[in-house]
């Protein structure tokens, strides 16, 4: 046998093992590789996502939070609570509306946690609530966000003296002292009387003069006090919020009393038996009272149902006499009021002078009362007849001013 065919008796000879193995190896490598790129990817996915969806419930608490703020400023006085550490917790159905509205996605739930308690009286100092919305995803509950703020209630009291103008929250009240000047006061004789309103004590205010030009002559105070506004203004800003920027004097008082009249010329033709503006065409509407041009005989309003008499400055100032009753607020637009002869005339609210007040006479008799212009009325059937001024807002009536706590932020 030749050696040739010896070696092709012998048994063939495998090749490539190895490559197999590691193109086996390689394989499992890559697929470990991509079930963990895989792993990750969905890992990160869902940490976006999750951070996406907290971002969402984080805005929906915050736009909760802003708009339980809003909320409670508006409604804060309808909140029962009960002490310190109270908490009050809103029902679906009185869910700001902001809340309501992220509700279509998110549960926001708006709660208001008493922090500082005076009896539930923001008259005697200021009250601190927290407002505490939380909002969660609904369908992904383990997703929710906290925020609060602290919001501190107090009263900025009104134009006369450090006591609030008004005992409730209604800034359709004004109240002044009973008798306001712009300027001095002087030659009074007679027998007059003013009754100072039992919360201020003030018997007669300036808002331009000083004290020491008031000279009150024969009126009796009762008791009362004498103050000058600080800082000064004209009464037709303290009283109806009018202030026309004008160099000129003269000008500006013409232009101050042009705007007072138009505003209220445009509540008498809506309250024509709660708001009247004597001038040459009164009157205007059918059932008010006549005027002859000179005295004013006529009684007006109620303690429920106070009015606004306002006295043109081409008219002077006529002599309240003969023994009318006016509740309400009595205006004289003219600049120098000689108003002497008040025999018998009886005012309960403010009687308000523009400029001076000299020759006041005669046995009138003028009380302090707070005017509630927000009720009253005759018209049939209606017991809510609301006299609107800008809105219901008299400067002389002090409001209730929220502030948020700096500092008080919290979101975790």
């Amino acid at each position: 046998m030749t050696l040739e065919k010896a070696k092709s008796a012998l048994p063939a000879r495998q090749q490539g093992v190895a490559i197999l193995a590691i193109t086996i190896i390689l394989l499992l490598v890559a697929t470990i590789a991509t079930l963990m790129v895989g792993r990750i990817g969905l890992f990160e996915q869902k940490i976006v996502g999750t951070d996406v969806r907290s971002k969402e419930v984080y805005a929906a608490a915050t736009g909760g939070l802003e708009a339980g703020v809003k909320w409670f400023e508006d409604n804060f006085s309808d909140l029962a609570f009960e002490d310190i550490g109270s908490v009050v917790v809103l029902d679906e159905a009185d869910l700001p509306p902001t809340a309501e509205m992220n509700a279509d996605d998110y549960g926001v739930a708006i709660s208001y946690e008493l922090r500082s308690y005076n009896e539930a009286d923001v008259d005697a100092g200021p009250t601190i609530v927290r407002v505490i919305a939380t909002a969660t995803a609904e369908n992904d509950s383990h997703i929710s966000k906290t925020v609060s703020v602290d919001v501190m209630i107090g009263k900025v009291p009104g134009l006369f003296g450090n006591s609030p103008m008004v005992s409730d929250d209604d800034p359709a009240v004004f109240q002044g002292p009973p008798v306001m000047v712009e300027g001095c006061m002087s030659g009074v004789t007679g027998n007059p009387d003013i009754y100072p309103h039992e919360d201020l004590g003030i018997a007669i205010g300036t808002t331009q003069g000083t004290v020491g030009c008031i000279d009150e002559g024969h009126f009796d105070l009762h008791g009362g006090t004498k103050q000058a506004l600080s800082p000064q203004m004209s009464i037709a800003k303290a009283v109806f919020g009018v202030d026309i920027p004008e160099g000129d004097p003269d000008l500006k008082y013409v232009k101050d009393e042009d705007a007072v009249k138009a505003k209220l010329l445009k509540e008498e033709a809506k309250y024509p038996d709660r708001v009247y503006v004597v001038d040459a065409g009164y009157p205007r509407y059918e059932g008010q009272p006549t005027w002859n041009g000179n005295n004013w005989h006529n009684s007006l309003g109620s303690e429920d149902a106070p009015v606004i008499l306002y006295f043109d400055r081409a008219m002077g100032c006529p002599k309240v006499n003969g023994g009318p009753v006016v509740h309400g607020l009595v205006y004289f637009a003219a600049n120098d009021c000689a108003s002497h002869g008040w025999g018998g005339g009886e005012i309960h609210g403010t009687v308000a002078f523009r400029g001076d007040m000299v020759k006041h006479t005669a046995n009138a008799n003028i009380y302090g009362k707070s005017i509630d212009f927000g009720g009253g009325g005759d018209d049939e059937g209606d017991d809510d007849e609301t006299i609107t001024i800008d809105e219901g807002d008299f400067p002389g009536a002090p409001v209730n001013k929220f502030a948020e706590i700096p500092g008080s932020w919290r979101d975790f």
